[in-house]
């Protein structure tokens, strides 16, 4: 089994690595882009969420993305 986090801090170090390994149930950690020790063209960064109904027959999901070097964004509509 892995770890609860279950204290707030930063995400990243100052080199950039993972402060904790582990889970949460929330968001407790705070995510900074400039701790992210790469170049502009390696970061990825995307939001995906979802909806679905409560019988389960139709299915929404959104996505947006940030690769660094292009953005994108995607609607799927699943019947």
């Amino acid at each position: 089994m892995q770890h609860r986090i279950t204290e707030p801090g930063p995400l990243l170090d100052s080199r950039g690595h993972l402060v904790e390994e582990g889970w949460a149930s929330s968001l407790i950690k705070t995510y900074s882009r400039e701790a992210v020790k790469a170049s502009a063209l390696r970061k990825k960064e995307w939001d995906y969420y979802y909806i679905l109904d409560q019988d389960k027959e139709i299915f929404l999901t959104f996505t947006i993305s940030d690769l660094g070097y292009i953005g994108l964004s995607a609607l799927a509509w699943i019947d």
